[in-house]
């Protein structure tokens, strides 16, 4: 255990004096939460067009109706400027056609008020108002539904009782009180991952052994199993420790919520991780000089940086490169961390996310083993 904890400085002090290791785990990660934390920090006016679809004859639903066409005229008094309703379009039409321009992007949600809202509220029975909206309008998607639902609850006959009989069902929906940067977060912690993997993994082996001091280290009596387990030992620590810097940050900085289980998030995280550290072991395998190493590591990371959701859904990707989407291990990094931050709408199960990267880990740990190499013959 001494010898293990020797080594695990060591490779610490090592990794401490790579600028770009340190740059690609650590500064990397927390410049883009900044960067678009700043962007999607305040959204200002919106521009979007609403659908309502009124089917409901009584009061309440005309309440409702009424309420969200009032909106961009602001309240009596304020200035035109302060008013983040001024430029959104209510538009009332039928169903069919309303749905078939949301479809179409012409429209970018859509309010359905069914028939018997004003009956149902009445009696006390429970009523959902349905809201659909497109799913890649990642700040506008949870900013309507949080109006919708403070005007339904305003419209509500009996909404200071325990249990409201009017409520908002969307569909789909990414996650309660839901801001831009939210949404961002988990995407960005998927994004560390890989570059832990790639950047502070495969690129520092293919130093050490083009440079000849992985073959002395493995000239020692000291177990080669043992330097490995101490070489993966710091870089799981580093992903805790990215973990905290970046989910930190949001927090601080930019209000970001965390609505999911903390064990679940460092579970998927150390999964994650393991699953990267082992694809990037198994580039230095393959690698054999530091330019090469570096060419693979850019195959491996540009498709992923943005064809796995970090940065937008990828819902929204054509269909042609879906079966591509499904062949990144990332994919389902992202997918499962999102879930468990935020409660995003799942894209897979969780066991087909544990399933996937359990695959990959297996399979690049297996691969590695194979053509790993100590020297550079």
């Amino acid at each position: 255990m001494k010898t293990l904890k020797e080594l695990y400085l060591a490779n610490l002090r090592e990794f401490s004096r790579d600028g770009m290791a340190l740059f690609f785990t650590v500064a990397f990660p927390v410049l883009f939460i900044l960067l678009f934390g700043m962007l999607f920090r305040n959204p200002g006016k919106f521009d979007d067009t609403v659908g309502i679809v009124l089917e409901d004859q009584g009061p309440v639903g005309g309440q409702i109706a009424a309420m969200l066409e009032s909106l961009p005229q602001g309240q009596p008094g304020q200035d035109a400027e302060a008013n983040p309703f001024a430029k959104m379009i209510f538009e009332r039409g039928s169903q069919a056609d309303l749905a078939d321009k949301l479809q179409k992007g012409e429209i970018q949600a859509l309010v359905i008020i069914p028939a018997g809202t004003s009956a149902a509220a009445a009696a006390g029975q429970p009523t959902d108002i349905q809201l659909q909206v497109d799913q890649s309008s990642q700040v506008f998607a949870p900013f309507i539904r949080g109006v919708l639902e403070s005007v339904v609850k305003q419209a509500d006959p009996v909404a200071s009782k325990v249990q409201p009989t009017l409520n908002v069902a969307v569909k789909p929906v990414l996650a309660d009180s839901l801001k831009p940067i939210d949404y961002i977060i988990p995407g960005i912690l998927a994004m560390s991952i890989m570059q832990l993997g790639l950047f502070a993994t495969a690129q520092p082996l293919i130093a050490l052994r083009t440079q000849g001091v992985l073959k002395r280290l493995g000239a020692t009596p000291l177990p080669r199993s043992t330097l490995l387990v101490a070489y993966v030992a710091l870089r799981l620590t580093i992903a805790l420790v990215q973990m905290g810097i970046i989910v930190g940050v949001g927090m601080v900085v930019f209000d970001v919520s965390m609505v999911g289980n903390w064990f679940a998030l460092v579970g998927w995280m150390m999964l994650g991780s393991l699953m990267f550290i082992a694809i990037g072991f198994f580039i230095a395998a393959i690698s054999k000089t530091e330019e090469s190493g570096n060419a693979i590591t850019n195959l491996v990371n540009f498709p992923m940086l943005f064809l796995t959701g970090i940065f937008f859904p990828i819902s929204g990707l054509p269909t042609l490169i879906q079966p591509i989407i499904k062949a990144l291990p990332l994919t389902y990094t992202v997918d499962a961390l999102k879930q468990t931050m935020i409660g995003a709408p799942p894209i897979n199960a969780p066991l087909v996310n544990f399933g996937v990267q359990a695959v990959w880990l297996v399979a690049m740990t297996g691969l590695a083993i194979r053509y790993f190499k100590w020297d550079t013959r």
